[in-house]
């Protein structure tokens, strides 16, 4: 084998993929633990509230090869800052051995203060003032790291189950379709997506399937979505009479 690119072909089909490293962050509240819960069932090495000056020991280049990892850093996390984070995290989109991806969890304000609220628990940016002040302090302090994000998904319409429907096997980060892998029929179709509805806001969902199969296909996406608009657009497969 004496041609450069077919050594070069050779080698790069060989090469073992970058190992996945997704790192969960966003405002206290939005559903952190839920996600690395999500994400370690889904296969994930899940690490919680990992001290930035710790993440070089965790994510090394010689253990490439192994499980993906879920790495949750917020406010609460030990020496955390948003500079000393995103240098961090361009260090690691540095090495070629890994694949990170950043995914920020974001909730309205009046849903955080009700969560805060219901659960009798203090916000870490507010332990003597009232909750409402830390949700604004933090939001103000983690706006770089939303712009930044690869995805941002906000979990204020969200149950658990939805979350975990959404993160199941990795945060879907590539342009421009998502995919759903779990439903196995109708039914699971249309509660799959409801999650992914909720999880962007949409109002609007336009139904595509086969003309046969569309009054099902609405009753279970109506059942599912009461309030989102549905626009059938059936279509006939071919061989379909």
């Amino acid at each position: 084998m004496n041609d450069p690119a077919v050594r070069l072909r050779s080698t790069m089909e060989n090469a073992p993929a970058p190992r996945r490293v997704v790192v969960v962050t966003g405002m206290s509240g939005a559903g952190k633990s839920s996600a690395l819960k999500a994400l370690e069932d889904a296969g994930y090495e899940a690490v919680d509230n990992l001290p930035l000056s710790l993440l070089a020991s965790l994510v090394r280049p010689e253990d490439a090869a192994g499980r993906p990892i879920a790495i949750g850093v917020d406010t609460r996390t030990r020496d955390f800052g948003v500079g000393s984070f995103l240098a961090a995290h361009e260090r690691l989109r540095a090495e070629a051995n890994f694949e990170p991806r950043l995914l920020f969890l974001d909730c309205e304000d009046e849903v955080l203060r009700r969560r805060f609220t219901e659960t009798r628990r203090r916000h870490p940016l507010a332990a003597d003032r009232p909750v409402t002040d830390g949700i604004q302090a933090e939001r103000a302090l983690v706006q770089s790291l939303r712009e930044r994000a690869d995805l941002v998904l906000d979990t204020s319409t969200l149950t658990q189950a939805d979350l975990k429907r959404l993160v199941h096997g990795g945060p879907r980060f590539d342009c421009c379709a998502d995919l759903g892998r779990t439903a196995a029929n109708t039914h699971g179709n249309a509660a799959e997506t409801a999650a992914w509805v909720r999880g962007h806001h949409y109002r609007r969902l336009v139904i595509v399937t086969a003309s046969y199969h569309m009054p099902r296909a609405l009753r279970e996406f109506a059942a599912e979505m009461p309030g989102v608009m549905l626009q059938p657009y059936p279509v006939e497969p071919d061989g379909i009479d």
